[in-house]
């Protein structure tokens, strides 16, 4: 009787060994998972961000040195005008968010500007600009 539990249980195990290695096998040979990477759209994103836009756009448009030089150049005035804009609309945005927490706390009573308050300290700067729902 131990002898016929003994071989019931190495049966089992041959059994499930036996399946993993066949899933393995079957799995490795029928998806080629480094080809369906790098396939992938995440995997060809990554690629274009690691070299800058002017390598990238030097590579696959063969630019001339000349033409190079020149998208260099629009990049950094480009880059200039988008710092300035990003500041501009950092300052008006946060003047919104406080004009719009000064009429919120308007309308609530004393407790509810407390937890208002507390809230917006434990949210965090990210979460008051909704980036993050509020969820009852």
């Amino acid at each position: 009787m131990k002898n016929t539990k003994i071989k019931v249980v190495i049966s089992i195990l041959l059994v499930f060994i036996a399946g993993l290695l066949v899933g393995g096998i079957l799995t490795f040979l029928l998806l080629d998972h480094k080809n369906i990477y790098l396939k992938s759209h995440h995997f060809k994103a990554r690629q274009l961000h690691k070299r800058s836009p002017i390598e990238f756009f030097s590579k696959e448009l063969n630019l001339s040195p000349k033409q190079k030089s020149d998208i260099e150049a629009i990049f950094k005035k480009s880059r200039q005008r988008f710092i300035k804009l990003n500041k501009e609309n950092r300052t008006q945005l946060e003047k919104i968010r406080r004009e719009t927490r000064d009429k919120i706390i308007a309308i609530l009573d004393e407790e509810q500007k407390r937890k208002f308050e507390g809230m917006i300290k434990k949210w965090g700067r990210k979460e008051f600009r909704g980036r993050k729902r509020i969820r009852e």
